[in-house]
């Protein structure tokens, strides 16, 4: 539980000396006459009477409290089911709402941080939080069987159980049509046209260009440069083009291939295209699509298979193999993809190329999603010596409304791609003799493409993302182009190399040389879009804290580990007199002592303005350019969940974090 504790009512700038039983007292100043903090209570902590004494040391100004501890015992706990009990879902799936729990105090008070064990029926399986929250809740998920039945979840804490049944049930979502490829393209266009018809029937796509079936849609591809030449020269249906059928930009959702993926998509209503990548005898055949409706009461999947030759209505006849025309066809999943009308994205783009380019696309918010469709299978054919294929990455387009407003396409092999314009544009096209990578912009209406070439914008230090860099330190380049094709970017300080460990189009991560020389510092950038080269001031210190989110208000929460090894925060502070770590980068050189490398600058801990020597200031073990503080908060003190820390060496001062102190 959480106490919240308020000292009021003495003078404006009063300082009082605090003592709590049990606990290090603390001295602080009060400039509004008053002062509040809050404790953790520890599911582990002992039923007691805990007294607080504050006195003005100006003044004869006192006052005093208390607050009790009472055992779990003595709260006699009740655990009850608040939501999630009696659902029913498709065996194998995971049921669509979570389980919810609460546990209370026989005052009806919820009982937070409380330890939390669990049970569950054969064949099912259950995530179940290891504590109850701040709320005294656990949300827990379910995943019913692979077979037809009553499922069950006990939840345990303080002695207390919640159950939980869920009925595992066969079901099939009705108005699926099943239409038969008609198309040299096999069954992935009559499987993409099923979907766009069913929701045509349910009204949520519209017609512009008529009802869908897999001829009309094939037509509508072929007219709309909507398929793409595989590396062996097959034609491979565009699934984004195909929603343009019925007026929708994108739309296509590229899901987990799985079995426990389709289950839960088809739990949650929505009727999928599933591409399975087949073998004939053994050898790779090429792929079959079809549409997954349902599940069977042995947990296998319900299916339509537009291929006729095949006509098979499990997916689990495929994966385990059926004879068909004397030969022993077996496939897996390869490919799931949804219909999602939410994910319009009128500003986006797809990019579609063979999959021997082994392309990709990303942003300064990182990698587009891509999906590989192969040649179809040619049902009793001779097995053909190659199997060819079309990677498509699609690309939301929205950053083209922001700051950095650009993606970029890379390319292993250059075969050429095509850019499709979702927003209705005219395609665009990257010749197979171009450069290995390509910026697109968005110029108005239109997508631009152009060859990328590298550019630097920004030097920084790794953990602070501020100008600052010190020999041994982890440091960040932004820029654009900074890597692209199949090769890692060089990059070199001083003429001497350095270690890169990450490489993004948009970023590089890497560490500065221990040997490096304080003061200008020439580093160079070398990689397949060209090289760029730019001085950088290296200072002897330059430390940063790494920031691993942000408090509940606001403030930077920092990477520091508390002694017990967990995380601070407001949930976990530190009590005060124990130590913690701080994890940053920075601290500059360090000197070989009993198997650790401890800087050699000056470091000291700055917790809000008051200086500290820490334990150890140095390289955490095993991992380079990664520094480490332990130091001690002092018993004194006062507890806080905002409390600002800093690290200085040799001068300089770090970036701020918050700091939790029980």
């Amino acid at each position: 539980g959480h106490v919240q504790i308020s000292l009021t009512g003495f003078a404006f700038g009063a300082t009082l000396a605090v003592s709590i039983t049990g606990q290090p007292g603390f001295t602080v100043s009060v400039p509004g006459g008053q002062f509040a903090w809050s404790i953790v209570i520890p599911a582990s902590a002992r039923a007691a009477t805990v007294s607080i004494q504050a006195k003005d040391s100006g003044s004869s100004d006192v006052a005093s409290g208390s607050y009790s501890i009472t055992s779990l015992a003595q709260l006699q706990p009740r655990f009850a089911v608040v939501s999630g009990d009696q659902q029913t879902g498709l065996p194998g799936s995971l049921l669509a709402a979570p389980l919810v729990a609460i546990l209370r105090d026989i005052n009806g008070n919820p009982l937070p941080g409380i330890p939390v064990g669990f049970s569950v029926s054969s064949g099912a399986s259950a995530q179940v939080p290891a504590v109850t929250d701040a709320s005294g809740q656990i949300s827990a998920s379910l995943r019913l069987p692979r077979a037809a039945g009553v499922a069950g979840l006990s939840v345990s804490a303080a002695g207390q159980v919640a159950s939980f049944n869920a009925l595992a049930a066969a079901n099939t979502i009705p108005g699926v049509p099943a239409f038969s490829q008609t198309t040299s393209q096999g069954s992935r266009v009559a499987a993409l046209a099923a979907l766009v018809r069913y929701y045509q029937n349910s009204g949520t796509l519209g017609v512009p260009n008529g009802l869908s079936t897999a001829a009309v849609l094939a037509q509508f591809l072929a007219s709309n440069n909507g398929s793409t030449p595989s590396d062996t020269g097959a034609a491979i249906a565009n699934p984004w083009t195909a929603t343009q059928f019925a007026g929708l930009a994108g739309g296509i959702a590229i899901e987990t291939p799985s079995l426990n993926s389709i289950s839960d998509l088809l739990n949650a209503g929505s009727p999928l295209v599933v591409e399975l990548a087949l073998t004939q005898d053994g050898v790779p055949a090429g792929s079959t699509t079809v549409n997954a409706i349902g599940a069977n009461p042995d947990g296998s999947i319900v299916i339509l298979d537009p291929n006729s030759a095949f006509g098979i209505t499990s997916l689990a006849t495929y994966l385990n193999g059926f004879g068909a025309a004397g030969h022993t066809i077996q496939g897996s999943i390869a490919v799931v993809l949804q219909i999602v009308p939410t994910l319009a994205t009128p500003s986006g783009f797809v990019v579609a190329s063979p999959i021997v380019a082994s392309a990709s696309a990303s942003s300064v918010a990182g990698i587009c999603p891509s999906v590989d469709l192969f040649d179809p299978a040619s049902a009793g054919q001779p097995v053909p010596a190659r199997v060819g294929g079309v990677r498509f990455i699609a690309c939301d387009g929205a950053l083209f409304s922001g700051k950095n407003a650009s993606y970029q396409v890379s390319f292993a092999t250059q075969t050429g791609a095509t850019v499709q314009d979702l927003g209705g544009g005219s395609p665009g096209y990257i010749p197979a003799t171009g450069a290995v990578a390509y910026q697109v912009t968005r110029n108005g209406s239109a997508l631009a493409l152009a060859p990328q070439t590298l550019a630097i914008s920004a030097f920084v230090n790794a953990a602070s993302f501020v100008p600052g860099l010190s020999p041994g330190g982890i440091f960040t380049i932004f820029g654009a182009g900074l890597s692209g094709g199949s090769s890692v970017p060089s990059v070199t300080a001083g003429n001497q190399p350095v270690t890169v460990i990450a490489a993004s189009p948009f970023q590089i991560n890497a560490i500065m040389p221990a040997a490096v020389v304080p003061g200008p510092v020439s580093v160079q950038i070398a990689g397949a879009l060209g090289s760029a080269t730019q001085s950088v001031n290296v200072s002897a210190a330059a430390p940063g804290i790494f920031v691993i989110g942000t408090t509940a208000g606001g403030s930077p929460l920092g990477a520091i580990l508390n002694q017990d090894g967990s995380i601070n925060n407001a949930n976990t502070p530190v009590p005060r007199g124990q130590y913690i770590s701080v994890y940053g980068t920075g601290l500059g050189a360090t000197v070989a002592q009993q198997g650790l490398q401890v800087a050699t600058a000056s470091v000291q801990v700055v917790l809000d303005g008051w200086a500290l020597s820490p334990s150890y200031a140095g390289l955490t073990p095993g991992i380079a350019g990664l520094y480490q503080v332990n130091v001690q908060v002092p018993s004194g003190t006062p507890p806080a969940v905002s409390h600002t820390l800093a690290i200085q060496a040799a001068g300089q001062v770090s970036n701020a974090v918050s700091l939790a102190v029980q």
